[in-house]
């Protein structure tokens, strides 16, 4: 099955510009990964980077990570949606160090705090069939070839 990564993040809109990256660097991410079989509990692997000013931090904490087998719903009671083998998690990132970089610099801030997440990430009991290891080694390969990881 072939599984899609996607970065939606929670930043403080002085930030907006450096980190409107997300989208490509998602899609890029999702091609390099396409045709690889990491298992069948995760269709859809969503990462959240959080970063806001100090003053409003304590009121964005990262949340545990979530999977949902399947839900469907209506979007503000109208649209209906599905949610099918979806993993969402969150990552924080420091304000003021983003504040201070460059867009290639986040860029990079983004990719190291996301392995060194996933390195740390114990996957939830309902994840049975998800090879975390080879994923891991696949987004390393990718980072290090878009220069974004040593």
């Amino acid at each position: 099955m072939n599984m899609e990564f996607s970065i939606g993040s929670y930043i403080d809109k002085d930030l907006d510009k450096k980190i409107a990256f997300e989208q490509p660097l998602s899609e890029l991410i999702t091609q390099f990964i396409t045709g690889v079989n990491y298992g069948e509990s995760i269709k859809t692997f969503l990462i959240g980077p959080i970063c806001v000013k100090p003053e409003v931090d304590s009121l964005f904490k990262p949340r545990r990570p979530k999977y949902t087998e399947y839900k469907e719903g209506k979007f503000d009671g109208w649209s209906p949606f599905t949610i099918e083998k979806t993993f969402v998690c969150e990552i924080k990132l420091d304000y003021e160090k983003v504040l201070e970089a460059t867009e290639e610099e986040v860029k990079k801030i983004v990719a190291q705090s996301i392995m060194d997440y996933l390195h740390e990430l114990k996957m939830p009991k309902k994840v049975t069939d998800f090879d975390k290891a080879r994923f891991i080694t696949d987004l390393e390969t990718f980072f290090r070839r878009e220069h974004l990881i040593d």
